[in-house]
Protein backbone atom coordinates (compact mmCIF):
# COMPACT_ATOMS: atom_id res chain seq x y z
CA UNK A 1 0.00 0.00 0.00
CA UNK A 2 0.99 3.49 -0.86
CA UNK A 3 0.81 6.40 0.68
CA UNK A 4 0.18 10.14 0.01
CA UNK A 5 0.81 13.54 2.25
CA UNK A 6 -2.50 15.50 2.69
CA UNK A 7 -2.17 19.27 4.49
CA UNK A 8 -4.75 21.19 6.24
CA UNK A 9 -4.87 24.53 8.39
CA UNK A 10 -7.19 24.99 11.07
CA UNK A 11 -6.85 27.82 13.45
CA UNK A 12 -2.77 27.59 14.76
CA UNK A 13 -3.13 23.86 14.16
CA UNK A 14 -1.16 23.49 10.79
CA UNK A 15 -0.69 20.00 9.73
CA UNK A 16 0.44 17.39 7.51
CA UNK A 17 -0.35 13.43 7.94
CA UNK A 18 0.86 10.58 5.55
CA UNK A 19 -2.70 8.92 4.78
CA UNK A 20 -2.71 5.51 2.51
CA UNK A 21 -3.65 5.22 -1.08
CA UNK A 22 -7.12 4.02 -2.25
CA UNK A 23 -7.00 0.16 -1.97
CA UNK A 24 -8.11 -1.06 -5.91
CA UNK A 25 -10.64 -3.43 -4.83
CA UNK A 26 -14.31 -1.68 -3.38
CA UNK A 27 -15.03 -3.96 -0.77
CA UNK A 28 -11.11 -3.58 0.81
CA UNK A 29 -11.66 0.07 0.01
CA UNK A 30 -15.07 -0.12 2.64
CA UNK A 31 -12.97 -1.51 5.24
CA UNK A 32 -9.67 0.53 4.75
CA UNK A 33 -11.78 3.96 4.36
CA UNK A 34 -14.05 2.93 7.63
CA UNK A 35 -10.86 1.63 9.43
CA UNK A 36 -9.19 5.02 8.71
CA UNK A 37 -12.28 7.17 10.05
CA UNK A 38 -12.19 5.08 13.13
CA UNK A 39 -8.68 4.73 13.94
CA UNK A 40 -7.86 8.77 12.96
CA UNK A 41 -11.24 10.46 13.78
CA UNK A 42 -9.36 13.65 15.17
CA UNK A 43 -7.55 14.26 11.84
CA UNK A 44 -10.37 13.90 9.48
CA UNK A 45 -12.41 16.53 11.98
CA UNK A 46 -9.84 18.57 11.88
CA UNK A 47 -8.87 18.39 7.84
CA UNK A 48 -12.65 18.80 7.00
CA UNK A 49 -13.46 21.24 9.01
CA UNK A 50 -10.72 23.28 7.27
CA UNK A 51 -12.41 22.43 3.96
CA UNK A 52 -16.11 23.80 5.27
CA UNK A 53 -14.12 27.17 5.90
CA UNK A 54 -11.79 27.08 2.47
CA UNK A 55 -15.32 26.94 1.36
CA UNK A 56 -16.88 30.00 3.44
CA UNK A 57 -18.25 28.55 6.31
CA UNK A 58 -18.00 29.15 9.96
CA UNK A 59 -16.47 27.06 12.77
CA UNK A 60 -17.03 28.02 16.53
CA UNK A 61 -13.55 29.13 16.67
CA UNK A 62 -10.24 28.20 14.57
CA UNK A 63 -9.73 25.23 16.54
CA UNK A 64 -12.27 23.72 16.87
CA UNK A 65 -14.37 22.00 14.15
CA UNK A 66 -18.03 22.60 14.73
CA UNK A 67 -19.53 24.13 11.81
CA UNK A 68 -21.75 27.16 13.39
CA UNK A 69 -24.70 29.53 12.66
CA UNK A 70 -24.76 32.86 14.13
CA UNK A 71 -27.54 32.37 16.38
CA UNK A 72 -26.21 28.54 17.68
CA UNK A 73 -23.55 29.31 20.40
CA UNK A 74 -24.52 32.03 23.32
CA UNK A 75 -23.31 34.71 24.31
CA UNK A 76 -23.68 34.14 27.74
CA UNK A 77 -24.00 30.81 29.43
CA UNK A 78 -28.00 29.90 30.36
CA UNK A 79 -28.66 28.08 33.54
CA UNK A 80 -31.07 25.48 33.05
CA UNK A 81 -31.35 23.97 36.98
CA UNK A 82 -34.51 24.48 37.45
CA UNK A 83 -36.90 25.27 34.16
CA UNK A 84 -34.63 23.49 31.54
CA UNK A 85 -34.63 24.46 28.07
CA UNK A 86 -37.75 24.70 25.83
CA UNK A 87 -38.07 21.98 23.23
CA UNK A 88 -40.05 22.13 20.50
CA UNK A 89 -41.96 18.19 19.36
CA UNK A 90 -43.12 17.01 16.27
CA UNK A 91 -44.13 13.80 15.93
CA UNK A 92 -43.02 13.70 12.21
CA UNK A 93 -40.42 15.95 10.37
CA UNK A 94 -41.71 18.97 8.46
CA UNK A 95 -40.17 17.79 4.76
CA UNK A 96 -40.23 14.63 2.99
CA UNK A 97 -36.56 14.74 2.33
CA UNK A 98 -35.87 12.85 4.99
CA UNK A 99 -32.25 12.41 4.12
CA UNK A 100 -32.98 8.65 2.44
CA UNK A 101 -31.17 10.07 -0.79
CA UNK A 102 -28.04 9.74 1.18
CA UNK A 103 -27.88 6.73 2.31
CA UNK A 104 -30.01 4.39 0.09
CA UNK A 105 -27.25 3.70 -2.47
CA UNK A 106 -24.87 1.75 0.22
CA UNK A 107 -23.99 -1.75 -1.44
CA UNK A 108 -25.60 -4.70 0.26
CA UNK A 109 -28.15 -1.96 2.91
CA UNK A 110 -27.21 0.58 4.91
CA UNK A 111 -23.82 0.93 6.81
CA UNK A 112 -25.25 -0.19 9.86
CA UNK A 113 -25.55 -3.27 8.09
CA UNK A 114 -22.23 -3.33 6.99
CA UNK A 115 -21.03 -2.40 10.43
CA UNK A 116 -22.64 -4.54 12.41
CA UNK A 117 -22.36 -7.34 10.14
CA UNK A 118 -18.96 -7.38 8.70
CA UNK A 119 -17.33 -5.56 11.83
CA UNK A 120 -18.85 -7.16 14.77
CA UNK A 121 -19.98 -4.02 16.21
CA UNK A 122 -22.25 -5.47 18.59
CA UNK A 123 -22.79 -2.20 20.98
CA UNK A 124 -25.40 -0.54 17.62
CA UNK A 125 -28.61 -1.01 19.09
CA UNK A 126 -31.49 0.69 16.95
CA UNK A 127 -33.05 2.60 19.64
CA UNK A 128 -35.52 5.28 19.54
CA UNK A 129 -33.81 8.95 19.34
CA UNK A 130 -34.90 12.49 19.57
CA UNK A 131 -33.97 14.11 15.63
CA UNK A 132 -33.22 17.70 15.92
CA UNK A 133 -34.88 19.09 12.73
CA UNK A 134 -34.63 23.08 13.55
CA UNK A 135 -32.60 25.92 14.59
CA UNK A 136 -34.40 26.69 17.59
CA UNK A 137 -34.37 23.18 19.49
CA UNK A 138 -37.55 21.34 17.53
CA UNK A 139 -37.20 17.74 17.44
CA UNK A 140 -39.15 14.78 16.15
CA UNK A 141 -38.45 10.61 16.81
CA UNK A 142 -35.89 8.82 14.47
CA UNK A 143 -34.05 5.48 15.09
CA UNK A 144 -30.37 5.15 15.68
CA UNK A 145 -29.70 3.12 12.73
CA UNK A 146 -31.06 5.92 10.69
CA UNK A 147 -28.44 7.65 12.34
CA UNK A 148 -25.61 5.83 11.53
CA UNK A 149 -27.16 5.33 7.35
CA UNK A 150 -27.29 9.30 7.09
CA UNK A 151 -24.73 10.80 9.50
CA UNK A 152 -22.03 8.46 9.74
CA UNK A 153 -21.86 7.87 6.23
CA UNK A 154 -22.33 11.23 5.53
CA UNK A 155 -18.40 10.73 7.43
CA UNK A 156 -17.62 8.02 5.66
CA UNK A 157 -18.01 9.46 2.39
CA UNK A 158 -15.74 12.47 2.89
CA UNK A 159 -12.78 9.96 4.46
CA UNK A 160 -13.60 7.73 0.96
CA UNK A 161 -13.28 10.70 -1.21
CA UNK A 162 -9.98 12.12 0.26
CA UNK A 163 -8.32 8.47 0.25
CA UNK A 164 -9.36 9.09 -3.61
CA UNK A 165 -9.28 12.50 -4.59
CA UNK A 166 -7.17 14.48 -2.02
CA UNK A 167 -4.90 16.39 -3.48
CA UNK A 168 -2.77 17.09 -0.88
CA UNK A 169 -3.03 20.93 -0.68
CA UNK A 170 -3.88 22.61 2.21
CA UNK A 171 -6.42 24.86 -0.13
CA UNK A 172 -8.98 22.38 -1.23
CA UNK A 173 -12.40 22.68 -0.44
CA UNK A 174 -15.72 20.70 0.23
CA UNK A 175 -16.31 21.01 -3.17
CA UNK A 176 -13.34 19.97 -4.12
CA UNK A 177 -12.69 16.59 -2.12
CA UNK A 178 -16.44 15.74 -1.27
CA UNK A 179 -18.74 15.21 -4.32
CA UNK A 180 -21.91 15.66 -2.59
CA UNK A 181 -19.74 18.57 -0.84
CA UNK A 182 -23.07 21.52 -1.85
CA UNK A 183 -24.74 19.85 0.38
CA UNK A 184 -26.29 22.35 2.83
CA UNK A 185 -25.06 21.42 6.98
CA UNK A 186 -27.68 23.82 8.42
CA UNK A 187 -30.47 22.03 6.43
CA UNK A 188 -31.04 20.00 9.20
CA UNK A 189 -33.85 17.54 7.58
CA UNK A 190 -31.62 16.71 4.83
CA UNK A 191 -30.25 13.59 7.28
CA UNK A 192 -31.12 11.63 10.21
CA UNK A 193 -29.88 14.62 13.67
CA UNK A 194 -29.93 12.58 16.01
CA UNK A 195 -28.19 14.46 18.86
CA UNK A 196 -25.34 14.37 21.16
CA UNK A 197 -25.29 16.11 24.48
CA UNK A 198 -21.81 16.92 25.81
CA UNK A 199 -20.92 18.15 29.43
CA UNK A 200 -18.12 18.81 31.28
CA UNK A 201 -18.28 18.60 35.08
CA UNK A 202 -16.28 21.10 36.80
CA UNK A 203 -15.53 21.14 40.93
CA UNK A 204 -14.05 24.18 42.14
CA UNK A 205 -12.07 24.35 45.04
CA UNK A 206 -13.42 28.27 47.23
CA UNK A 207 -10.43 27.54 49.53
CA UNK A 208 -7.66 27.09 46.73
CA UNK A 209 -8.99 27.40 43.51
CA UNK A 210 -5.31 25.33 42.14
CA UNK A 211 -7.45 22.24 43.11
CA UNK A 212 -10.32 22.65 41.20
CA UNK A 213 -10.76 19.87 38.70
CA UNK A 214 -12.17 19.12 35.39
CA UNK A 215 -13.40 15.66 34.10
CA UNK A 216 -12.41 13.97 30.99
CA UNK A 217 -12.43 10.63 29.69
CA UNK A 218 -10.20 8.28 27.98
CA UNK A 219 -12.58 6.81 25.26
CA UNK A 220 -12.25 3.63 23.64
CA UNK A 221 -14.95 1.33 23.79
CA UNK A 222 -17.21 4.01 22.24
CA UNK A 223 -18.89 2.64 18.66
CA UNK A 224 -18.76 6.40 17.36
CA UNK A 225 -15.36 7.83 18.90
CA UNK A 226 -12.93 4.87 19.83
CA UNK A 227 -9.31 6.07 20.97
CA UNK A 228 -10.42 10.01 21.56
CA UNK A 229 -11.08 12.17 24.32
CA UNK A 230 -14.03 13.39 25.52
CA UNK A 231 -15.63 15.27 28.29
CA UNK A 232 -18.47 13.54 30.52
CA UNK A 233 -20.96 12.60 30.97
CA UNK A 234 -22.07 12.74 27.03
CA UNK A 235 -24.80 10.67 25.33
CA UNK A 236 -26.80 10.59 22.40
CA UNK A 237 -30.57 12.20 23.53
CA UNK A 238 -32.55 9.84 23.77
CA UNK A 239 -35.29 8.11 26.37
CA UNK A 240 -34.46 5.92 29.05
CA UNK A 241 -37.98 4.04 28.43
CA UNK A 242 -38.45 2.07 25.53
CA UNK A 243 -40.35 3.64 22.49
CA UNK A 244 -40.48 7.09 24.58
CA UNK A 245 -43.19 5.76 26.73
CA UNK A 246 -42.53 8.51 29.55
CA UNK A 247 -42.31 11.34 26.88
CA UNK A 248 -42.80 14.05 29.46
CA UNK A 249 -40.04 12.61 31.59
CA UNK A 250 -37.67 11.73 28.59
CA UNK A 251 -37.42 14.40 26.28
CA UNK A 252 -35.47 16.71 28.85
CA UNK A 253 -31.91 17.88 28.21
CA UNK A 254 -31.37 17.68 32.42
CA UNK A 255 -32.83 14.09 32.37
CA UNK A 256 -30.42 13.03 30.40
CA UNK A 257 -27.46 14.83 31.63
CA UNK A 258 -28.47 13.38 35.12
CA UNK A 259 -28.58 9.50 33.18
CA UNK A 260 -25.49 9.74 31.44
CA UNK A 261 -23.85 10.92 34.96
CA UNK A 262 -25.45 7.62 36.57
CA UNK A 263 -24.02 5.59 33.47
CA UNK A 264 -20.44 7.31 32.95
CA UNK A 265 -19.64 8.44 37.00
CA UNK A 266 -21.31 5.82 38.80
CA UNK A 267 -21.32 2.89 36.39
CA UNK A 268 -24.83 1.84 36.37
CA UNK A 269 -25.38 -0.60 34.04
CA UNK A 270 -29.06 -0.59 33.67
CA UNK A 271 -29.45 3.12 32.66
CA UNK A 272 -27.47 1.65 29.48
CA UNK A 273 -30.67 -0.27 27.84
CA UNK A 274 -33.94 1.73 27.19
CA UNK A 275 -36.19 0.24 29.46
CA UNK A 276 -39.82 -1.74 29.72
CA UNK A 277 -40.86 -0.09 33.72
CA UNK A 278 -40.91 2.90 34.39
CA UNK A 279 -37.38 3.85 36.09
CA UNK A 280 -36.83 7.04 38.41
CA UNK A 281 -33.57 8.34 37.60
CA UNK A 282 -33.63 10.06 41.59
CA UNK A 283 -33.79 6.73 43.37
CA UNK A 284 -30.77 4.96 41.49
CA UNK A 285 -27.61 4.58 43.71
CA UNK A 286 -25.17 7.27 43.21
CA UNK A 287 -27.95 9.38 41.34
CA UNK A 288 -29.67 10.00 44.81
CA UNK A 289 -27.53 12.49 45.73
CA UNK A 290 -26.18 14.18 42.74
CA UNK A 291 -30.18 14.87 41.49
CA UNK A 292 -30.77 16.39 44.93
CA UNK A 293 -27.78 18.70 44.21
CA UNK A 294 -29.16 19.63 40.50
CA UNK A 295 -32.85 20.33 42.20
CA UNK A 296 -31.44 22.22 45.02
CA UNK A 297 -28.98 24.43 42.51
CA UNK A 298 -25.96 23.27 44.33
CA UNK A 299 -24.81 21.75 40.89
CA UNK A 300 -25.32 24.25 38.44
CA UNK A 301 -25.96 22.99 34.92
CA UNK A 302 -25.32 25.43 31.84
CA UNK A 303 -26.46 25.04 28.06
CA UNK A 304 -24.08 27.15 25.93
CA UNK A 305 -25.23 25.89 22.67
CA UNK A 306 -24.53 23.84 19.74
CA UNK A 307 -22.82 22.96 16.33
CA UNK A 308 -22.54 20.46 13.93
CA UNK A 309 -19.53 18.13 13.85
CA UNK A 310 -17.46 18.21 10.80
CA UNK A 311 -17.58 14.81 9.37
CA UNK A 312 -20.76 13.93 10.69
CA UNK A 313 -23.14 17.14 10.46
CA UNK A 314 -24.46 15.56 13.84
CA UNK A 315 -26.01 18.41 16.13
CA UNK A 316 -23.55 18.41 19.13
CA UNK A 317 -25.47 20.46 22.25
CA UNK A 318 -22.54 21.53 24.59
CA UNK A 319 -22.93 22.40 28.27
CA UNK A 320 -21.06 22.87 31.90
CA UNK A 321 -21.86 21.03 34.80
CA UNK A 322 -20.31 22.71 38.15
CA UNK A 323 -20.53 22.58 41.17
CA UNK A 324 -18.52 23.72 45.19
CA UNK A 325 -15.58 21.06 45.31
CA UNK A 326 -17.22 21.15 49.55
CA UNK A 327 -20.44 20.18 48.52
CA UNK A 328 -19.41 17.37 45.58
CA UNK A 329 -17.04 15.74 48.71
CA UNK A 330 -19.65 15.87 51.42
CA UNK A 331 -23.16 14.97 48.79
CA UNK A 332 -21.64 12.27 46.82
CA UNK A 333 -22.78 9.14 48.37
CA UNK A 334 -20.72 6.55 45.99
CA UNK A 335 -17.28 6.83 44.96
CA UNK A 336 -16.98 7.79 41.05
CA UNK A 337 -15.88 4.76 39.18
CA UNK A 338 -12.53 5.27 37.17
CA UNK A 339 -13.48 2.79 34.25
CA UNK A 340 -16.93 2.23 32.45
CA UNK A 341 -18.23 0.64 29.58
CA UNK A 342 -16.74 3.91 27.11
CA UNK A 343 -13.53 3.88 28.80
CA UNK A 344 -11.15 5.49 31.91
CA UNK A 345 -12.13 8.60 33.35
CA UNK A 346 -9.08 11.19 34.96
CA UNK A 347 -9.11 14.49 36.32
CA UNK A 348 -7.09 17.65 35.04
CA UNK A 349 -6.71 20.98 36.84
CA UNK A 350 -9.46 23.51 36.03
CA UNK A 351 -7.33 26.72 35.13
CA UNK A 352 -6.89 28.58 31.90
CA UNK A 353 -3.38 27.48 31.78
CA UNK A 354 -4.74 23.63 31.42
CA UNK A 355 -7.26 24.29 29.34
CA UNK A 356 -5.11 26.07 26.89
CA UNK A 357 -2.65 23.16 26.82
CA UNK A 358 -5.57 20.28 26.06
CA UNK A 359 -6.49 22.20 22.78
CA UNK A 360 -2.96 23.32 21.71
CA UNK A 361 -1.68 19.56 22.64
CA UNK A 362 -1.68 16.23 21.25
CA UNK A 363 -5.00 15.37 22.91
CA UNK A 364 -7.24 13.66 20.69
CA UNK A 365 -9.96 15.81 21.43
CA UNK A 366 -13.53 15.07 19.95
CA UNK A 367 -15.03 18.16 18.47
CA UNK A 368 -17.60 18.50 21.20
CA UNK A 369 -15.05 18.33 24.04
CA UNK A 370 -12.97 21.02 22.15
CA UNK A 371 -16.22 23.33 21.66
CA UNK A 372 -16.81 22.63 25.94
CA UNK A 373 -13.37 23.58 26.69
CA UNK A 374 -13.59 26.63 24.59
CA UNK A 375 -16.58 27.65 27.02
CA UNK A 376 -15.32 26.57 29.79
CA UNK A 377 -12.35 29.66 28.92
CA UNK A 378 -14.68 32.32 27.27
CA UNK A 379 -16.57 32.19 30.59
CA UNK A 380 -14.22 31.21 32.93
CA UNK A 381 -14.74 34.02 35.43
CA UNK A 382 -18.65 33.43 35.43
CA UNK A 383 -18.24 29.85 36.01
CA UNK A 384 -15.69 30.69 39.19
CA UNK A 385 -18.01 33.21 40.38
CA UNK A 386 -21.53 31.35 40.39
CA UNK A 387 -20.28 28.58 42.20
CA UNK A 388 -18.10 30.24 44.79
CA UNK A 389 -21.26 32.75 45.90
Amino acid sequence: MGFRKVKFKLGFVEAEYDIPEKESCDQDHFLQAYSEYRGNRIVYNLWAASLYRNSGYKTMAEDVPLLVEDNYINDRMVKINLTDLKLEWERFPRSAQNGEWFWKDIDGGGLRDRVTKELSQEKCRNDYCYRLIANNLTFCPCRYFQYMDSCENIALKKVSALLEHGTGSKDDTIDSIFPDGSIDPFDLENRYCAVGINTLFITIDSVNKKNSKMFLQQRTENVEAENTTHVLPSGTFQPLHIEDSFHNRDFSFLSNIIREFGEEFFGDRDLMTQQAREVALKDRPGLRAFSRMVELDIVKIYFGGFGLDSLTLKPEIMTIAVCNKRDWDSFIEQKPTTINDEGTLFEVDFSLESIDRLLSGDALLLPAARGCLVLAKRHFKQLMIDTIE
